[in-house]
């Protein structure tokens, strides 16, 4: 792990791709997302993008 702290904007995207994961584990696919705005839909695949380029 890096020695510079996580900002803010990372650790939701660790918290929001951690919450994805945990519903794929329980069952859950990623049609509930369907239940979400475009725009917040595109909001989790861009923290889960970032997320990704940031391991």
């Amino acid at each position: 792990m890096s020695d510079k702290p996580r900002t803010d904007q990372q650790v939701d995207d660790a918290v929001t791709v951690a919450l994805l994961r945990a519903l794929e584990r329980h069952g859950h696919d990623r049609a509930v997302l369907s239940h979400l705005s475009e725009r917040d839909q595109a909001a989790v695949f861009a923290a889960e993008a970032r997320n990704r380029k940031n391991r």
